[in-house]
């Protein structure tokens, strides 16, 4: 879960003026994206600000984008005010910026004594909760927004909220358990 975690900080905390690939998938699916890491058996690729994971038998090639344009810094979403706020509550009620913030420090525990200062300048949990407001926005109305607020507000959404990092490793380890156990379980 860690290594997820990690994983996952290190796509959002990097900005760059990456290069860009046009990919195609066995299924006909072609799209651009940045490869973020490349292996023999899978690669993991970041398009339209989401980061998936390809078996190498998924991906038919892939090519350098011929037009490369540099990614800003700034995003040009707009977010009505509002519905802003409705979004940013309803990260503080299902715990995602009190997550976002134990990451953070975890990471920036890990790193030697002398690079600390420069990995809490780069980690900023309002900066990621800035990126993360308007994928809410695309995928949530108003009225979904505050009838969540409302759920993790409720006794039962505050034990979700406590017990689903919990449940998130359970789930992680035994899924690794059953792939690994039907991968040593398949004929050679």
């Amino acid at each position: 879960m860690k290594k997820i975690l990690l994983f996952f900080l290190f796509t959002f905390s990097v900005t760059s003026f990456a290069f860009a690939e046009i990919i195609h998938l066995m299924d006909g699916t072609v799209f651009q994206g940045k490869v973020l890491e490349e292996s023999d058996q899978q690669v993991t690729v970041e398009a339209n600000n989401i980061v998936n994971t390809y078996s190498a038998k998924e991906i038919l090639k892939i090519e350098p984008d011929p037009v490369v344009v540099p990614q800003k810094e700034e995003n040009p979403y707009q977010v009505p005010g509002k519905k802003k706020e409705l979004i940013l509550r309803l990260l503080e009620a299902n715990g995602t910026r009190e997550g976002l913030s134990k990451i953070f420090i975890q990471t920036i525990d890990r790193v030697p004594a002398d690079k600390r200062s420069l990995f809490s300048d780069l980690f900023r949990t309002d900066e990621l909760m800035g990126i993360l407001i308007p994928i809410y926005d695309r995928h949530f109305t108003e009225i979904e927004i505050k009838e969540m607020i409302q759920f993790y507000k409720s006794p039962v959404g505050q034990k979700l909220t406590q017990i689903a990092p919990a449940v998130m490793q359970e789930t992680m380890e035994a899924a690794v358990k059953y792939i690994q156990q039907k991968v040593m379980n398949t004929p050679k």
